[in-house]
């Protein structure tokens, strides 16, 4: 296994338009086009199918913010994702805030626990600058 072949399995999806794989530092910085339909979970596998195991995603993604039960949902615009939203009490509080409008996010979607139905994103940071494309680091 090789990171020629991690690169070029990703670079096959549409919606990529640079991948750069490093196996000495443990990573795939992938950047995506801003209107992809590229989920976490996809990336995850190719990264396992090519005989890795992935860890963490550090991704920059758009999306709306909902209340269910009590918790807070990360809807990712076209790729049809959802993640379980955690952070500090400030982004928590500024997410609530967003009601429901199209925002950006910067954060870690760790690899999900064994029958953990939904992802987690913990989110770093709010906002982004509109239009910038999506990106995704893979540890």
């Amino acid at each position: 296994m090789c990171a020629h072949a991690v690169r070029v399995a990703i670079g096959k999806i549409d919606g990529v338009q640079r991948v750069v794989v490093s196996l000495n530092e443990g990573y795939a910085d992938i950047t995506l086009a801003a209107d992809n339909a590229i989920t976490v979970q996809l990336v995850r596998d190719l990264v396992r199918n090519n005989g890795f195991t992935p860890r963490e995603a550090h991704v920059r993604i758009r999306g709306t913010v909902t209340s269910r039960a009590g918790a807070l949902t990360f809807e990712v615009l076209g790729g049809g994702e959802s993640f379980r939203v955690v952070g500090n009490e400030d982004t928590l509080a500024e997410l609530t805030a967003s009601g429901g409008k199209t925002v950006t996010v910067v954060g870690v979607v760790p690899e999900p626990s064994e029958g953990d139905p939904v992802a987690t994103l913990r989110v770093t940071d709010v906002g982004g600058v509109e239009g910038e494309p999506a990106a995704a680091t893979h540890r």
